[in-house]
């Protein structure tokens, strides 16, 4: 039952999106910051370290039931 979908795409020339939908997993406002686990906790510490003011990191409850992170952060290119 449910289904788990992952996108990423380009938002911008400097940007990505990453966005993941889980409609297996209920998440309740701001208990990630609670919990004793890494997860998302882990995901949102690395990405404010790497990427400070140039990253967003959002986790939203569905409703009736589910959760979707989004993720965006700059996106650069290497050259040939």
């Amino acid at each position: 039952p449910g289904s788990r979908l992952l996108r990423g795409r380009v938002a911008h020339p400097d940007a990505i999106v990453l966005d993941s939908h889980d409609e297996h997993v209920a998440i309740h406002r701001g208990s990630h910051r609670q919990g004793t686990g890494l997860g998302l906790k882990s995901v949102e510490s690395r990405l404010a370290h790497l990427y400070g003011a140039q990253q967003q990191f959002e986790v939203r409850a569905l409703s009736p039931i589910g959760t979707r992170v989004t993720i965006t952060m700059p996106y650069r290119t290497t050259p040939a």
